[in-house]
């Protein structure tokens, strides 16, 4: 992950569990010497981090990732107002997406123009959170383990995340 050019945060397990939120002081800054918890592109920087999961922080890799709570409404929701075709791009071979082990889950990454900051925004139905589009300031888990069981699964490469379509973009 590193090698590919990302930039990635430490997080360590709570009570020996593993969890999806950073909790160092500074996890969203530079990694330096004053700063141990924060995120880097540096392998070397992560030896000591056995049992942690690592989050992909975006804002530094330049990332987006369309996070699915509910792919099947998802779907409809594409297709009823975009040209966006969410099945073609989940069942898309050059495809790089973080597999939840949870059922009816998905995350697809995508790339976004350097210095693009759209943050976290939530779509909704009936006060039920379908998807989110998470750039910018924030992380999303890329390795390890999900608090409620099961791993999470890397599929592509992550050295060649697809662009961002401007559909997305538009709606962060």
């Amino acid at each position: 992950l590193c090698q590919a050019g990302l930039f990635l945060v430490s997080i360590p397990p709570i009570n020996g569990k593993p969890t999806k939120a950073p909790i160092n002081k500074g996890w969203n800054l530079p990694r330096t010497t004053s700063n141990s918890g924060g995120y880097s592109a540096i392998a070397n920087d992560f030896i000591n981090c056995e049992g942690f999961n690592f989050g992909l922080y975006h804002s530094a890799s330049n990332t987006l990732a369309l996070d699915l709570d509910d792919v099947e409404l998802a779907h409809k929701v594409f297709d009823d107002t975009t040209d966006f075709q969410l099945l073609d791009w989940l069942e898309n071979d050059l495809r790089v997406e973080i597999k939840s082990p949870k059922a009816n889950r998905g995350k697809l990454l995508f790339k976004v123009p350097s210095g693009f900051d759209g943050g976290v925004k939530q779509f909704k139905y009936e006060k039920k959170v379908i998807f989110e589009l998470r750039c910018g300031n924030c992380q999303d888990v890329i390795y390890g383990k999900h608090p409620e069981g099961g791993e999470y699964q890397l599929i592509g490469n992550p050295s060649a995340i697809p662009e961002a379509p401007p559909v997305l973009l538009d709606m962060v």
